[in-house]
């Protein structure tokens, strides 16, 4: 299944919900589906009110649910991909569509993170060093289409393409064996960053003051899809142009070792795990890694996963 955040391109942003990507590139909204399978199929007159309980426009909220959210998408998921097959202009109970195609809607990031940890140096092929693990305030979060807007002055931003790693139930002190078990699915994250010390030379700020955003999406797609996530082709361009390319399997620390480390602390619900960036074996505003300019359009994609297309604007 691949889920995803969405509305109709005519709504406003504000109406983004929950759905799931059926194989004839359609959005189906799986709220609105599963509401009416309760009531017509299942009988149930609180259809309305349960589907708003099981499958909120929050996927992080759904993943906290747990259990009871999960069978519900599954049986949404179903009961619409049937319905697509025999009637693709369905509503649902309130008279709203059921199904969209994609290109006339607009994607926004599949959930808010709780806790967004970017891993640096874990490429293959990187310093020696380990591996050094960021924290990235959950607000630096933008979608998969939306313009990336660079602050005045900003000049020297570079990115870099890795795989994010989706927790779907909370684990403390997990070990590898299990790990895997603990994945929601798995997504395409770029992590855009300001030269390290740009801002503070130029406002006097010191500290942890640089421009960040961690770009995330187009879906979440869970582990049941991909047969092995580390054995993905991995691609960064800049205005069509290939800039960095790779595996997602090129790391020093594998996705379940990382979850078992990481998971001392505790890892819950709707936590990511960027496991890595294309760019960390390059020097930022080098020839792999071109600063990105106002007009630029970056895309990033991992096979299997999708690709997110963002142009940069003032």
């Amino acid at each position: 299944m691949r889920i995803a955040r969405f509305n109709i391109i005519t709504e406003p942003v504000s109406c983004a919900r929950t759905g799931v990507v059926l194989e004839d590139a359609v959005v189906a909204d799986l709220r609105a589906g599963y509401a009416r399978y309760l009531i017509e199929e299942a009988r149930d007159v609180q259809g309305r009110e349960i589907a708003a309980l099981r499958i909120p426009p929050d996927v992080t909220r759904i993943l906290h649910l747990g259990g009871p959210a999960r069978r519900a998408m599954e049986t949404a998921a179903m009961w619409l991909s049937a319905m697509h097959s025999t009637a693709p202009d369905a509503r649902g109970v309130d008279g709203e569509p059921l199904f969209a195609p994609l290109s006339s809607t607009r994607l926004h990031n599949p959930l808010r993170p709780g806790r967004l940890i970017v891993v640096r140096g874990n490429a293959a092929g990187t310093a020696a060093n380990p591996p050094s693990v960021w924290n990235r305030a959950p607000g630096s979060v933008m979608g998969p289409v939306r313009d990336l807007p660079l602050p005045s002055g900003a000049e020297t931003v570079s990115y870099g393409t890795g795989l994010a790693v989706v927790i779907g139930k909370g684990c403390h002190n997990v070990g590898e064996k299990d790990a895997l078990s603990c994945i929601a699915g798995y997504m395409v994250a770029n992590d855009v960053e300001e030269a390290a010390g740009a801002l503070s030379g130029t406002s006097a700020l010191g500290g942890d003051a640089g421009f960040r955003r961690c770009i995330i999406g187009p879906h979440l797609v869970e582990p049941e899809d991909i047969p092995d996530v580390e054995a993905l082709r991995i691609t960064t361009r800049v205005n069509g142009v290939v800039y960095q390319s790779g595996s997602t399997g090129d790391v020093k620390w594998g996705v379940a070792a990382l979850i078992a480390k990481l998971s001392a602390q505790a890892l819950e619900p709707g936590d990511v795990i960027v496991t890595a960036l294309l760019s960390d074996g390059a020097a930022p505003g080098s020839g792999a890694v071109p600063w990105l300019r106002r007009g630029d359009v970056l895309e990033s994609e991992i096979e299997g996963l999708g690709v997110m297309r963002n142009k940069v604007v003032d």
